[in-house]
């Protein structure tokens, strides 16, 4: 019975897009962006805004951590990713490079801004858990 009451329940919440994805979908939705190239400039655009904001939750972050250890935790565990980051942005154009067609340009620049989307919400996630009122 529960099974079948909480999922309506949870379907009711809707996530927020965040102000970067709202203006992606403006400057993906506008004329003059419907090319290759201009897709792949409004992408740009938004990898670098999610880097902005990654950088600044990361420093904020830092300036939140209490201890010097969990201070250099944090510091590795950015230096790993960026690591991981750059492998895997090896990979991404590895495999959609040898790919027919300009849409897999498009492909590669929106894998690429996901994955620093997705760090950076991370970084927000914790800064965000350590500021909470409690």
């Amino acid at each position: 019975f529960l099974f079948f009451v909480y999922p309506p329940c949870f379907s009711q919440i809707k996530q927020q897009d965040h102000l970067i994805d709202k203006q992606l979908k403006v400057c993906l939705d506008s004329v003059e962006n419907q090319s290759t190239a201009g897709m792949i400039r409004c992408t740009g655009n938004a990898y670098n805004l999610w880097d902005m904001e990654m950088n600044k939750y990361y420093k904020l972050l830092m300036d939140k951590i209490l201890t010097l250890d969990e201070k250099q935790k944090l510091k590795s565990a950015q230096q790993k990713w960026v690591e991981f980051r750059d492998n895997e942005f090896t990979f991404i154009e590895m495999a959609y490079g040898n790919m027919q067609g300009s849409m897999w340009s498009v492909v590669s620049a929106g894998k690429k801004m996901e994955t620093v989307k997705q760090r950076t919400l991370d970084i927000k996630a914790y800064y965000d858990s350590l500021t909470l009122d409690k």
